[in-house]
């Protein structure tokens, strides 16, 4: 059958950009962290697909002024003290606020055919550093302008990308990403092209 197709094109799933979107929310105050370079992970649960090994060996590389803000379903042996535990979170303009008040967003998981948290953090404004041989690649684009993809699972190389992405700051990057996800993700654009 797509041996006959003469034209291919790809829709990707949608974000809601009227939800996700930069915004100046108050969360970082709640949490302690508004002179800390906060570094934000996503998953409904946490395991090592998901990366919770890179992220764990981060935790033990970041200094006193960083912190990850973890959110999803966490074992307990998987505990540090450089990490801001929350449960999981069904409240959109909560996952929204979390995003628009990180530096970066952390994306080490294994097995990302989508992304649709790594899409969110993009519409919000925030950069990504993630592993680049899944969907995420493609999603943040290989040009350096939303952020930085990783090729190895070696934690070291997540550590120094989100490095640089602090030495350039958020604000280099969130025109750039908010502008891809208006581009790729849009609800309105994704639901016109089916």
């Amino acid at each position: 059958i797509l041996s006959g197709a003469k034209e291919f094109i790809t829709i990707y799933n949608w974000i809601d950009l009227k939800i996700f979107h930069p915004q100046n929310g108050q969360i970082r105050e709640k949490f302690n962290l508004k002179s800390k370079f906060t570094i934000l992970c996503i998953a409904a649960h946490w395991n090592s697909e998901k990366g919770i090994d890179i992220i764990l060996t981060i935790s033990k590389l970041i200094d006193e002024d960083m912190r990850i803000v973890l959110i999803g379903k966490l074992d307990e042996k998987y505990k540090s003290d450089k990490i801001i535990y929350l449960k999981r979170t069904d409240q959109v303009e909560e996952l929204a606020e979390w995003y628009s008040a990180a530096d970066v967003f952390l994306n080490p998981s294994r097995v990302e055919t989508f992304g649709k948290t790594t899409a969110e953090a993009l519409a919000c404004g925030t950069p990504v550093v993630g592993y680049g041989q899944t969907a995420t690649g493609e999603l943040v684009g290989r040009d350096g302008e939303c952020g930085i993809l990783v090729d190895g699972r070696d934690p070291k190389q997540y550590y120094d990308a989100l490095l640089e992405i602090r030495k350039k700051g958020k604000d280099y990057y969130k025109n750039h990403c908010r502008n891809r996800a208006i581009n790729l993700f849009d609800k309105d654009k994704c639901l016109q092209q089916y």
